[in-house]
């Protein structure tokens, strides 16, 4: 069975990062951060699956708040320069 990485993990800090601001974040995070713990004794996987979860889940997390970034600014309408050179023929 694969056990590389820990899918535990990395669902456990994206449920925890989509609840964040919401009534139900404080108790997210701390359910989450239980799993966590867990995952190495009762999960069925090493601290390195843990580790490596975590950081799939975190890059995800930043490959999708930057790529939202670049395609707000790539659709963004294109701003008027405020002002408007004179041709010399007028």
């Amino acid at each position: 069975m694969i056990t590389f990485p820990s899918y535990h993990s990395v669902m456990a800090v994206l449920l925890a990062y989509a609840a964040r601001g919401t009534f139900l974040s404080f108790l997210s995070l701390v359910l989450n951060a239980l799993m966590l713990v867990s995952v190495p004794t009762e999960g069925g996987h090493y601290l390195t699956d843990a580790i490596a979860g975590i950081a799939i889940a975190v890059s995800s997390i930043l490959l999708v708040r930057f790529t939202a970034r670049w395609l707000t600014r790539r659709n963004a309408p294109r701003q008027t320069p405020l002002i408007v050179p004179i041709s010399a023929s007028e």
